[in-house]
């Protein structure tokens, strides 16, 4: 996944390109002073938005940091935008995940573009070689923490599904839906296939999902008796569907669908 599809769009896109043009004059003495200083305040925007100290605050493992104006520190912000508010047993022994070597990675990063951003007789007026191989070095290091974060939301599904998935079928066949209520006589929900989940949130409190499937439905026109006769319907008709769930980040199988948020689309239906 391209760094460019983690940030968002505008400034956080248009800083990170600017601070890879800071490496294309090679006869620029401080070429790799200023990516390394615009790349540290694009990171450090980055971090600002996707870890909120509001957030950060109230997740459980969160221990105030005194060196710390603050008392979050760095590896707070990575921590919270990998895993949230989720309990670190939960993510190293249910999601499989080991965050030490990537947030020790990413601070150790922060260190080396931090002492780039110092100019002074060393960090100056670099050979070229050195500059390609410590810009490469940094952009691999981001690139890997920045995946992590998309890698975490997999994991998370994966484990869940099916909790997901007997969470939205429960929904979707005990509640009366609407959009397909106001198309026949009665209907019923015969299956419910979810096909896709992903994660959209997590924050200090919940992890949020958007899922989407068909629906297998039987329309029926008429009552039962009219049926029987000749003189009723019942068609089998599927329909597609999404839905938001969502899990408390203390008990993340404890799914539970929204069942305000059903949506079944039956355009087609009237076509």
């Amino acid at each position: 996944m391209d760094i460019r599809e983690h940030l968002k769009d505008g400034f956080e896109v248009e800083l990170y390109e600017a601070s890879l043009r800071n490496l294309e004059n090679s006869k620029n003495p401080i070429a790799l002073n200023s990516f390394s200083f615009s790349l540290r305040e694009l990171l450090r925007n980055f971090l600002s938005r996707t870890a909120p100290d509001s957030e950060v605050v109230r997740c459980c493992w969160f221990i105030p940091n005194e060196e710390s104006y603050n008392g979050i520190t760095r590896a707070d912000r990575i921590k919270y935008g990998i895993q949230g508010g989720l309990e670190d047993e939960f993510v190293k022994e249910d999601l499989g995940v080991d965050l030490t070597p990537v947030i020790s990675n990413m601070t150790k990063k922060f260190r080396k573009l931090n002492e780039y951003t110092h100019i002074n007789e060393k960090t100056f007026n670099l050979n070229q070689e050195i500059v390609n191989s410590e810009s490469e070095e940094i952009l691999k290091a981001l690139q890997s923490a920045l995946d992590s974060y998309a890698l975490r939301k997999t994991n998370i599904t994966d484990v869940l599904w099916n909790n997901i998935d007997d969470s939205v079928v429960h929904s979707c066949i005990s509640e009366t839906i609407q959009s397909i209520d106001e198309l026949s006589s009665h209907h019923s929900v015969e299956e419910v296939e979810t096909h896709e989940v992903c994660v959209t949130q997590i924050d200090s409190e919940f992890i949020q999902f958007d899922a989407e499937g068909y629906l297998q439905c039987e329309l029926q026109w008429g009552s039962n008796s009219d049926v029987r006769r000749g003189d009723g319907v019942v068609v089998t008709q599927s329909f597609p569907f999404t839905c938001i769930l969502r899990a408390p980040v203390g008990d993340p199988y404890l799914v539970d669908t929204d069942p305000s948020s059903v949506r079944v689309d039956n355009s087609f239906w009237s076509q």
